[in-house]
């Protein structure tokens, strides 16, 4: 998610397609990420790695607080992963998601990943 997350818009642009609130595009994302066959359900790890003799020792969640200032590269990777994975899913509802993206570069706000951790 961004922080602040902004609503959907109407882009303007000449199919006047709907920019996607941030809150569409993550959860959007979050579905095409299941769709190409990503893992999201951290239990299926662990389930795996007992199956082969380790142990799980201990778990948290831990989010990444991705500054586009001090954090200029990782922030920059994370809004190409969420271009090349979540524009498809956008497109497929006739979202303007060139529109979100360059909305996202030109007004850059803080990303936050909710993360899972496994130690095993």
């Amino acid at each position: 998610q961004f922080i602040p997350s902004i609503p959907a818009q109407t882009s303007g642009n000449v199919k006047n397609e709907l920019i996607p609130s941030d809150t569409t595009a993550f959860s959007l994302y979050s579905d095409s990420l299941s769709d190409l066959g990503h893992n999201l359900d951290p239990q299926r790890i662990v389930i795996a790695i007992e199956n082969h003799g380790g142990s799980l020792i201990g778990e948290a969640s831990s989010d990444w607080n991705i500054d586009p200032i001090s954090n200029n590269v990782l922030w920059e990777t994370m809004i190409y992963f969420f271009g090349m994975s979540g524009a498809p899913a956008m497109a497929k509802y006739k979202l303007d998601a060139s529109g979100w993206i360059e909305r996202t570069r030109m007004d850059q706000r803080k990303i936050i990943v909710s993360n899972f951790d496994l130690l095993f």
